[in-house]
This record gives C-alpha cells, structure tokens and sequence, in this order.
C-alpha cells in the first residue's frame, strides 16, 4: 500500500510531542528541539510557539518547554471513551496463545479483585474464572498486583492487619503482606503461590496509565504442577505484556 505523503510542519509538531513524553522530567531548549529535528532555530521556535498558543507545550521565564496542559484534557476525554476490557483483551489473548492457560482481567473493589474479561485456556485440565467473579485482594495475584501501590495505613484500613487463611501458604498479616507488596512493586510481578487454593497458582503483573495509577492487573492461572515448571517463562510473559499494556495506556517507565 503507498504510504501518503506526511504534512512536514504536523508531522515536526508531533515529533516534538513524542520527544517530550519521552523525557517527562526534561524541559527543551528551542536549540535542542531544533537540532532534534534537523532544523534551524527559528523554525523550531515557530513550531514551539504554536504549539504554545494551544497549550499543547508551556515555556519557563527562560524559555525552556515542556508538555502543556491540553495534553491532560486529551488524557481526559481518551480515559472517559475508553473501555478497559475491550483495549485489554489482545494482551490476554497473547498470553493464552503463548501459554494455553486461561488469562484475566481485574480491576479493585473495596478489599477485593473483580475479573471484568477473561480468556480461558486451551489446555484439557484449566482453571477458569468467571466474569464478575471477585476474589480477595489480600491472596491472589491480581490482589496483590491491584494493591502494589498502596500505602501500608491504606492496606490495614482497607483490609486489617490480620486476615483470613485459605490455604497454608495464605499470608495471615499485614506485615508480610506488605513486604511481599513492595517486591511486587519493584518487580512488576506478583504471584498466588496456592495462597487461596491449592493446586492452583497464579501469576499476575499491574497495569499503569498515564499518571502511573494502578488502572488493572492481568494475569493467568492454572494447575500448580503445569505452571511451576514454566514459572521462568510464565513470569518473563506476564512481566513483558504488564509492561507494553501500560505504556501503551500511556505509562512512561522510570
């Protein structure tokens, strides 16, 4: 298919956008955006300017640039159209396909992990949820994916500091939930190692948006036996498809 011909001053405009989505903590001299973009400064110091007058960029008192508030207006009315599921389900699809064990979708509610889309296994023997299923925050790996970010007084308000054990392996206390929590921050990983049913493990990663909010968690499931001996490669996929799911919602990495 022949590609259209790009209208050159859009396409430099948007180019400078990208530039700065990539070094959010960065502000642009009209020099840097000039030589980014192989052009003179007068150029980029239109360009800039224009994108200035519809706050798309804002400028210091010394005349640096950095990405301007129409984008949050943008992020607004992209968050308000935006229908989790539906934008989530190729991910889940990816790791059934690559696994053959069901995968899901959750978002929080109150101490618990509600799946809201799913995508069951092609194995014989799978473990499968159901639509507005909800389990426990505290023992699985969505939970713990969906909580990573919390604070340890919202964890204990939300929760309590001792909780209910499912399984031998369940943690009982806010203190071990905690620093199991900071791991899966760190990591980007959380796992349900037959914490709420044995037989059954877990393996889930949480999901960022644009101002790096915890928005969902997607993960798989399946028989204890068939997912800890491929826990390596099970945990390389849930942590790479976490990760492309959240920049693509527009989560920047640190």
């Amino acid at each position: 298919m022949k590609k259209t011909k790009l209208i050159q001053s859009l396409d430099r405009g948007l180019q400078i956008l990208d530039m700065m989505q990539t070094n959010p903590h960065k502000k642009f001299t009209v020099k840097e955006v000039g030589e980014f973009l192989d052009i003179d400064t007068s150029s980029a110091f239109r360009l800039l300017n224009t994108l200035e007058q519809r706050a798309y960029v804002s400028r210091t008192p010394d005349n640096n640039f950095y990405l301007g508030s129409t984008i949050y207006s943008l992020y607004g009315a992209l968050a308000k159209q935006l229908n989790l599921p539906s934008f989530m389900h190729k991910y889940l699809e990816e790791i059934t396909s690559k696994t053959g064990e069901t995968s899901h979708l959750a978002v929080c509610s109150k101490d618990r992990a509600v799946f809201i889309d799913r995508v069951v296994g092609t194995e014989v023997i799978s473990v499968n949820t159901d639509i507005g299923q909800s389990e426990p925050l505290y023992c699985t790996s969505v939970g713990k994916a969906l909580m990573c970010k919390m604070t340890s007084s919202q964890i204990e308000k939300l929760l309590g500091k001792k909780f209910k054990g499912f399984t031998p392996t369940t943690y009982t206390s806010s203190t071990e939930l905690i620093k199991n929590l900071q791991k899966v921050k760190n990591e980007g990983l959380a796992f349900d190692m037959e914490e709420y049913q044995q037989g059954v493990m877990c393996a889930a990663a949480p999901i960022y948006d644009c101002s790096r909010q915890v928005v969902c968690a997607l993960g798989l499931s399946g028989p204890a036996d068939r997912i800890s001996k491929n826990l390596e490669t099970i945990s390389s996929l849930i942590q790479e498809t976490g990760r492309k799911a959240s920049i693509a919602l527009g989560y920047i990495p640190e």
